[in-house]
């Protein structure tokens, strides 16, 4: 699907993951010691900045997937009555890896906003998820004011199609 991924330029995965593992640390190293204005900062920041930072990576990657899967799941429903443009359009690598990355920046910002996050998950997971809500709303609207002129006749036919694995077995 996303075969260019790995064509050049594009780095190799085992470069990429080791290169954002070690950036990641880099980091979380300095920025402690830069806030306490020493070469070596207190243990007690370190440990808060590693934590905050851990659950930011969770949560921004976690919203990252359920923005990608959601995107494909409105894909689905305009496959359903025959309108395939967005999902040929998720499937290429110069629409994927922007939308991916503006999603998982998005993510880092708006959990970076608050400094108490450990004790905040939960308020910081439903603002997130309250970003995903016009998303849904855009693609329920669009597939709403798609199926007037698309029928649904085209659901029936593509029904009809289905593999034999998922039809209903006639008793």
């Amino acid at each position: 699907m996303l075969d260019s991924w790995t064509q050049p330029p594009f780095l190799s995965f085992p470069t990429m993951a080791f290169g954002a593992a070690a950036l990641f640390i880099a980091h979380h190293l300095i920025a402690p010691a830069a806030r306490a204005g020493r070469w070596i900062a207190p243990y007690a920041d370190y440990f808060d900045t590693a934590w905050k930072a851990g659950v930011q990576l969770a949560m921004s990657l976690a919203f990252t997937g359920t923005f990608w899967l959601l995107l494909h799941l409105g894909a689905s429903l305009f496959g359903v009555i025959g309108i395939d443009a967005l999902g040929d359009l998720l499937g290429q690598a110069w629409f994927a890896m922007p939308v991916l990355c503006l999603a998982f920046a998005t993510a880092v910002q708006l959990t970076d906003v608050r400094d108490g996050l450990i004790r905040g998950v939960r308020t910081v997971a439903l603002m997130l998820l309250s970003w995903l809500l016009p998303v849904m709303a855009v693609l329920t609207a669009g597939f709403l004011a798609a199926l007037p002129f698309t029928g649904l006749e085209v659901c029936g036919a593509r029904a009809a199609r289905r593999p034999w694995c998922c039809r209903r077995r006639r008793r």
